[in-house]
């Protein structure tokens, strides 16, 4: 599990990356990854990838061992790694590895994929 540091560097990694990048979709390769989507229910259904597209990402902040991607239209994605997970920030042509289990795919032609060892 990463521990609150190693959160820190990631967040420091990623922070002059990921905000003021936009998400352009998403895709979820393992539906269990994505869990207490609140707010979407009420609107209609529950589309992730559809919801989050087209958002910019404004803020990326650290609270204890989770990260919290803050999107435009008042949206959070809250990261938990666990024991296992871990994120990668990389060119969207690059293999995805088959622990990765949600890709956001972003306007800088970049990706930002979850993996876990364990799904």
């Amino acid at each position: 599990m990463p521990e609150a540091p190693d959160l820190v560097v990631i967040r420091e990694y990623l922070l002059p990356r990921l905000v003021g990048d936009e998400i352009t979709g998403a895709t979820d390769r393992k539906p269990l990854v994505l869990r207490n989507m609140v707010g979407l229910a009420s609107e209609g259904g529950l589309n992730f990838g559809t919801d989050i597209a087209d958002r910019r990402v404004e803020s990326l902040d650290r609270r204890g061992k989770l990260l919290i991607i803050g999107l435009a239209g008042e949206r959070e994605l809250i990261i938990n790694p666990m024991l296992t997970g871990g994120l990668m920030w990389c060119n969207a042509s690059a293999k995805v590895a088959a622990s990765t289990v949600l890709i956001f795919e972003m306007q800088s032609g970049m990706h930002l994929r979850y993996f876990d060892q364990k799904k």
